[in-house]
């Protein structure tokens, strides 16, 4: 777009170098030159700026939120001149190559030519963007149908197939060029519709928008790009981070889980077999000295080595919970909307039978289960629970990746401990408001309190932010429209620059027919009404429709586990906020640029050409 904007402006002066007798060699030669110098000062000048850029977004924690971590890992390497001498090649050549196509023409040949209308692009004639359209949108149904083995192939360590990455990019471009089509549609009927009754100026910026319709094309759908793939990345990065917490915060059940180190034992029965017992440690030291930090304490009998039996059937390493009804509800929490009820009314249903039994959804699937029925007393069946997540995966004998189902049965903790003794439990904490998951520690172990282990879920999400696969996925998405902005700023800054700088002798005209300076700038207002807004309008349209079209699909290769929280689209105002207000900088320094340009324009000069 840049280099064709530039070229038109100097078609005279390489028809008058030709006309004069220069070569199309030599004239290639004088373009090449200008684009390999500044080629060169690009490359020193881009390598420093993107170096920077890529420490930068290496601490994002969240899409444009940057931590500003310790990045020093990040060297300057060999390749980055590789990568940059493959892009001053490609530039230089987008730069020279239209040049053959203005260096075949004479004065004569060039001035016959101003009078013609632009043709269709070839782009428009064929469809292109109805059949890219298409093509994206079949993708997008064959990816999905594939998601199960798209995530068990991840999961094995296989690469993922780069097009679901690439797909969303190709449907909003093809999105883009099928709204440019349907905004020079909407420009025609508007221009036709008022023609008789607009004000010169107006008419005039309306004649303009049609006739320069197929320049303007590139920098309207760059901006529907830049907009709609900001809006994109925005969404992704907190679609996988939101739902990665979500899936921390289930696991865990609570804010803080301790398992402390039990004394162990044996005797011999009077057959004089071996049995182990456990010595309880005493619960009371942790409700009083974790009052201050923990809201509520519970103890929790977790054991995810169940053996399940159903009428004769076996299930193996299933998973049993021993609660207390009250405390347990009291402590734990789990997000609402995952069960048909409120999880409370399922802890009422066995608080009251001593042997009444919860079991997940997928056992009562199982085995044709219902409330009623004798595992214990099934008093409920739930699709989730805090703490359990019924999918866990393993490798088969041939060493593929296989997707299993657990199940669970929740059991009140008196129930559990006269069926099986007493058996080492958990301590679940919920935090108390301004208290963290370390105050708990070191409480602990100032106590001389000997864990076997912890989770936090402050900890744990506080990792997943710093996790290098969290870090490059948020940095590349910022990254990626950062560098979209920047070019979209300056290609917005030459399309328009070159543009008025072009039209100098048609202001000069209009200001000899009378028309004031207000008046042209109104007919440049009009102009970036019905090219510029119109498409960054569009852009946050096409932004939201691949946001719900595709951030699922993407999401499985950051979350690829099946779970019981299944991938939710998360959409934060204040993340479209950040990217309008970064849009609306843009066209505020960018007007201000071409306000500036058009006050110093000489014009008096122009209204002399204009009379002439």
């Amino acid at each position: 777009m840049v280099s064709s904007q530039i070229l038109e402006m100097e078609d005279g002066e390489i028809a008058m170098l030709k006309s004069r007798g220069t070569s199309t060699k030599q004239i290639l030669g004088i373009y090449f030159g200008e684009s390999a110098i500044l080629s060169l000062i690009a490359i020193v000048i881009g390598i420093p700026v993107g170096y920077l850029l890529c420490k930068l977004c290496a601490s994002a924690t969240s899409f444009l939120k940057f931590s500003f971590g310790d990045t020093h890992f990040y060297k300057l390497t060999w390749g980055m001149l590789l990568y940059s001498l493959v892009a001053a090649v490609i530039a230089i050549l987008f730069i020279t190559l239209p040049v053959l196509k203005y260096a075949k023409n004479s004065i004569v040949e060039q001035k016959s030519k101003l009078g013609k209308v632009n043709t269709k692009p070839i782009w428009e004639k064929a469809f292109l963007d109805v059949i890219l359209v298409a093509v994206s949108i079949y993708l997008l149904y064959n990816y999905n149908k594939q998601k199960s083995d798209i995530a068990l192939s991840i999961l094995a360590g296989n690469k993922p197939d780069p097009l679901i990455f690439l797909n969303s990019s190709l449907f909003i471009f093809a999105v883009g060029l099928l709204i440019l089509r349907l905004i020079k549609y909407l420009i025609k009927f508007i221009y036709f519709i008022g023609k008789k009754r607009w004000s010169p100026a107006v008419y005039a910026s309306f004649l303009q928008i049609t006739r320069t319709v197929k320049k303007q094309g590139f920098i309207s759908v760059f901006l529907v790009m830049t907009i709609a793939m900001g809006m994109f990345n925005s969404n992704m990065a907190r679609t996988i981070n939101e739902n990665n917490q979500e899936r921390i915060e289930y696991n865990l059940g609570t804010d803080i889980v301790l398992s402390e180190q039990w004394k162990m034992g044996a005797y011999l029965d009077k057959d004089k077999k071996s049995h182990w017992y456990y010595e309880e440690p005493d619960f009371e030291r942790y409700t009083e000295n974790l009052s201050n930090s923990c809201k509520h304490l519970t103890r929790v009998i977790y054991d995810d080595n169940t053996t399940i039996k159903v009428g004769g059937s076996e299930l193996p390493d299933s998973v049993l919970m021993g609660i207390n009804t009250k405390e347990f509800g009291e402590t734990a929490e789990l997000k609402s909307g995952l069960n048909d009820e409120h999880w409370y009314n399922y802890l009422n249903s066995i608080a009251t039978v001593s042997n009444g039994v919860i079991i997940s959804s997928n056992l009562a699937k199982e085995y044709d289960l219902s409330v009623g029925d004798s595992i214990g007393t099934i008093c409920a069946i739930v699709d989730a629970w805090p703490g359990f997540n019924q999918y866990t995966y393993e490798k088969d004998k041939s060493g593929k990746v296989v997707e299993k189902e657990r199940y669970l049965v929740v059991a009140n903790y008196a129930y559990v401990v006269s069926a099986f003794g007493l058996t080492p439990y958990q301590i679940w904490g919920q935090l108390a408001d301004g208290h963290d998951y370390q105050e708990v520690l070191d409480t602990v172990e100032k106590q001389g309190i000997s864990l076997k282990s912890y989770q936090s879920v402050d900890q744990e999400v506080q990792n997943m932010l710093e996790s290098p696969l969290v870090l490059i996925t948020n940095g590349l998405f910022s990254l990626s429209f950062l560098v979209a902005v920047i070019l979209c700023t300056v290609g917005f800054l030459i399309y328009w620059i070159t543009s008025i700088k072009q039209r100098e002798l048609l202001f000069g005209i209009y200001r000899a027919m009378g028309m004031s300076m207000k008046e042209i700038n109104k007919m440049l207002i009009n102009e970036q009404m019905f090219s510029s807004v119109l498409a960054s309008l569009a852009g946050y349209g096409v932004g939201a429709a691949a946001t719900a079209l595709f951030v699922k699909l993407v999401a499985i290769v950051y979350l690829p586990e099946s779970h019981n929280i299944a991938i939710s689209i998360a959409v934060n105002p204040f993340d479209i906020l950040k990217l309008t207000i970064v849009v609306v900088v843009m066209f505020i320094i960018c007007f201000i640029v071409l306000r500036t340009i058009l006050k110093k324009m000489n014009i008096t000069q122009a209204l002399k050409l204009g009379e002439d």
